[in-house]
């Protein structure tokens, strides 16, 4: 049995007739809502659109206000540590300002004026007769601070009970209490509604920022990457993705179209955020790429307007962060989104507010933020005790309003930007056939000109050198960083082997592909430790972990069924039979025909398009259709490409490769050095 203890307060009273309003229309929202508004009245709610000066506006009238009330204090709670390091630019004008990771043991809290995050509030303490008397309390992003930090955040679990009581004990007894949004809930006047105040104010800026500007819905995912590569002329843009693995592929493929623009091209995620700072770190005519990392606290001030981008998968942030996260700029020029096709609307869950506290509650052991601040065990009879309290409330609400924007989060995304003064346009087929082709066709004549000097400068070099020394006074910057760089890790000690490997000398992208190739003829036991390294690695290690699996995968089919790549023929229509470990291997391998291989054609079929895909270079294996009919095709080892590639190797790290691939070179293998083997050329 469960018991519910309910609230005594009037959950029905309408809490917004009890504030004063006051509206304007102005850029800053300081025009609006001026000193003596913020002096007369104890709570206050801004509402005000992103880029109008909310913290701005409350610092300055906060530092007014206690030069006339020298013995008041402020107190910032923040939802995101980079909201805390932007609301710190404020208080450290303020006497004694302290961040608050500096928070000890020996901090009096009543002489500071302070910032914190949700997560370390517990580590604060004032006296109830301060709180009254002397504190100002400040949360901005109120609503996301309610239904996303107070209600799903998992990291204050831990010390949820200890952080909300103290929230609660500061909102309803404050001296005074101001929250800030671009957009006001409801969620936020019941979390106000039992303070003791009649000076109550709320204040609703309807000035939008963006009025008139363009929001390019981009419905081809292929079309959206090809705008972002080659949007190059204005010098600079934002990138934005809830997702951390397609953000570094984003900006992987923006560098792969313009190679020249590495330096000035930075991505933000969980991994960089700490060592990045938004205020010294930005600058003009630079490209950022950024995860939700961003999404609230940092602004990119560019002096001139900016493109923005916002590719969206709504697996991590519902439709108010993805808004917040494409507003991190105050100056954009135009805005371009694509959201994957698996982002459809659905049916929300819940009809109404009733609905879903009457689902939560027949959930309520689900739920354990409830349990640990809205429940008791009755002593009496030992059951649970459902406590309709203001959390209780609270994640009621929460649940309610992120269901709907989980619903369909386009919806409230485009939603948002249209109270922003976005018009929204649709980018299709017809779009991208003259302009986006125009781009392309500039991009790729401005690639093959640089490569075409490239090429012009290296045959250059090569006609004036009579030996590998005169490098570096006849070839250029470009050239000469080339070859100092990959002489390290290939064989190209000699002007010979330079001239023998010079398009991998000018070309990184088919340098790195040539060295995945290699590890195609490596022994087991070598990608076997590789691996191992791999595995020990980052995440940036990822991608090689994956190579590596699939080149192992490919090895153990082959010498199970006794297939042996120098000596391919016509496939053998020996019959086989595959077992159920080794189904396993090929689904692992992206096998997806229904029906498994039969005999060794069949299999080597299937490998000879693997070997060619993950050599991601020339092809390793060559077919020959001979007729029309089935199993038709004659599969031969390249032995010319096998010579070429081991070519490459320096002459101490032969030993790592299969003695039937060095044998095709003529080379001889050292003695073994394993250590060396096991590093060389990893992970390039």
């Amino acid at each position: 049995m469960i018991r519910t203890i309910k609230s005594t307060k009037d959950n029905n009273k309408d809490e917004k007739t009890t504030y004063k309003v006051i509206k304007g229309n102005s850029y800053r929202l300081e025009n609006i809502f001026d000193y003596k508004y913020f002096s007369e009245n104890d709570t206050i709610i801004l509402q005000s659109s992103t880029g109008t000066g909310k913290t701005f506006t409350c610092s300055k009238w906060t530092f007014q206000y206690m030069k006339e009330n020298p013995n008041c204090r402020i107190l910032s709670i923040c939802a995101k540590r980079s909201l805390c390091t932007e609301h710190y630019k404020y208080i450290q004008k303020m006497k004694n300002p302290v961040y608050y990771q500096d928070v000890n043991a020996a901090t009096k809290f009543e002489d500071i004026n302070s910032v914190v995050c949700i997560n370390s509030l517990y580590k604060y303490s004032y006296s109830n007769e301060f709180i009254k008397n002397n504190l100002i309390l400040y949360i901005d992003e109120i609503s996301i601070f309610l239904l996303s930090e107070l209600c799903e955040n998992t990291t204050i679990d831990r010390n949820l009970k200890q952080i909300y009581l103290m929230i609660m004990n500061l909102v309803n007894n404050a001296k005074k209490v101001i929250v800030s949004q671009n957009q006001i809930d409801d969620v936020v006047y019941f979390f106000l509604s039992k303070r003791k105040s009649d000076k109550k104010l709320m204040v609703k800026n309807s000035y939008v920022n963006n009025e008139n500007k363009k929001a390019y819905n981009v419905v081809d995912k292929e079309m959206f990457g090809e705008i972002l590569s080659n949007d190059i002329k204005n010098g600079g843009f934002l990138c934005a993705c809830d997702s951390k693995e397609i953000t570094e592929r984003l900006m992987k493929r923006f560098l792969k179209t313009n190679p020249q623009l590495k330096e000035v091209t930075h991505i933000i995620t969980s991994d960089t955020s700490k060592s990045f700072n938004v205020e010294a770190d930005i600058k003009a005519g630079h490209y950022y790429f950024y995860s939700p990392s961003i999404i609230y606290g940092s602004d990119f001030n560019f002096q001139n307007a900016t493109n923005q981008y916002i590719y969206i998968t709504t697996k991590s942030v519902n439709a108010n962060s993805l808004f917040q996260m494409s507003m991190r700029t105050r100056n954009i020029a135009s805005m371009y989104y694509f959201y994957e096709k698996n982002v459809k609307k659905r049916e929300a869950q819940y009809s109404d507010l009733a609905d879903c506290k009457q689902d939560i509650m027949q959930k309520m052991q689900s739920y354990s933020k409830l349990l640990s601040l809205s429940s008791y065990i009755d002593p009496t009879n030992e059951e649970m005790v459902i406590v309709e309290n203001s959390y209780f409330e609270i994640f009621i609400r929460s649940q309610y309003e992120n269901d709907k924007l989980r619903s369909d989060p386009i919806h409230y995304f485009e939603k948002h930007l249209k109270n922003n003064g976005f018009t929204l346009e649709k980018v299709d087929e017809v779009v991208k056939s003259e302009e986006l082709k125009n781009l392309q066709k500039e991009r790729k004549d401005e690639i093959n000109e640089r490569k075409r000097q490239h090429e012009e400068d290296f045959d250059e070099m090569m006609d004036q050198c009579k030996d590998i020394n005169d490098i570096e006074a006849c070839g250029s910057n470009f050239i000469f960083e080339q070859i100092s760089k990959k002489m390290k890790f290939i064989n190209i000690g000699s002007l010979e082997n330079i001239q023998k490997y010079k398009e991998i000398i000018l070309d990184d992208e088919k340098y790195k592909n040539c060295m995945k190739s290699l590890y195609l003829f490596k022994t087991d036991s070598i990608l076997e430790k590789n691996f191992k390294i791999a595995l020990s690695k980052s995440f940036k290690c990822k991608m090689m972990r994956e190579h590596l699996f699939q080149i192992s995968s490919i090895r153990k089919l082959l010498k199970k069924y006794d297939i042996c790549l120098t000596e391919l023929n016509d496939g053998n229509k020996e019959p086989i039979e595959i077992d159920n470990s080794d189904k396993k291997i090929l689904k692992d391998m992206r096998f997806s025909r229904k029906i498994y291989p039969k005999t060794k054609y069949d299999l080597i079929n299937f490998l000879y398009v693997k070997i060619n895909a993950l050599s991601n270079d020339e092809k390793i294996i060559q077919c020959v259709n001979i007729h029309k009919k089935k199993n038709g095709a004659i599969f031969t080892l390249r032995k010319d490409r096998v010579k070429y590639l081991i070519g490459m190797v320096k002459e101490h790290n032969l030993y790592a490769y299969e003695d039937e691939f060095v044998d095709i070179t003529g080379r001889k293998k050292p003695p073994k050095q394993e250590d060396d083997a096991i590093n060389a050329n990893m992970f390039l």
